[in-house]
């Protein structure tokens, strides 16, 4: 069985095929996706486009594989930092993993609990890509768009919430962050995007309810694509 390529070099493998591509008019459109998550412990509270990451954080190097995505010549190159993903079933969000633990007996919050995260509802982020697509290249090219909501809550009232919503009415514990535990050592900060550049230039807007309000409906339909 073949080794897992690790991200970087699926992700300079893909930049190497459409590089490879031959040249069209119009030129092919590319979203490169990384997210709120690259930026790591910084002083700055809401991040725009113009911060720079963490250079110690464990996914800065996002940042470098932003660069060379932004390098590819024949391709009109776009790049979305999208916030914690929500919606629908669930799947692959961090909503999901506390809708699970709700059916244990010890729940667990680790890390600070002063922390809280940007979110965005997939259908928002589905309506940015078309936006980002149909845009004029002048508005799209080589730049960076931020999109979330601008709610910005507490990480720990959003697992609040989503616990509530699966029906879970004990206590949270409360530890310290732990080694291998993603959600509290890589993601372990304030993590507040903007998206006004999005909102000028795409003429974006976040038009779903937040993370805390829409939990219960997310836990249902988690709950209905059989995830329990």
């Amino acid at each position: 069985m073949k080794a897992k390529k690790k991200p970087l070099e699926t992700d300079r493998a893909l930049f190497a095929a459409i590089a490879a591509l031959p040249p069209r008019t119009p030129k092919r459109r590319f979203i490169y996706t990384t997210g709120c998550s690259i930026f790591g412990k910084l002083p700055t509270l809401v991040m725009d486009e113009t911060v720079e990451p963490n250079p110690e954080h464990p996914l800065a190097f996002r940042r470098e594989m932003e660069k060379e995505a932004l390098t590819i010549a024949n391709a009109i190159v776009t790049v979305f930092r999208p916030g914690f993903m929500y919606g629908n079933d669930g799947y692959n969000s961090v909503s999901c993993d506390w809708f699970a633990m709700a059916a244990e007996d010890d729940v667990v919050f680790r890390g600070d609990k002063a922390r809280g995260w940007s979110w965005i509802h997939i259908a928002d982020l589905a309506e940015a890509y078309r936006l980002a697509v149909e845009a004029d290249e002048a508005k799209v090219a080589g730049q960076i768009f931020h999109l979330a909501d601008d709610r910005r809550p507490l990480s720990l009232d959003v697992m609040r919430a989503c616990l509530a919503a699966a029906g879970y009415k004990g206590e949270i514990r409360f530890e310290d962050s732990k080694k291998g535990d993603n959600i509290s050592t890589w993601f372990n900060q304030n993590e507040f995007i903007t998206s006004k550049k999005a909102n000028d230039r795409l003429g974006w807007i976040a038009r779903h309810e937040g993370i805390v309000e829409q939990a219960p409906r997310v836990y249902e339909s988690w709950k209905a694509a059989g995830s329990l």
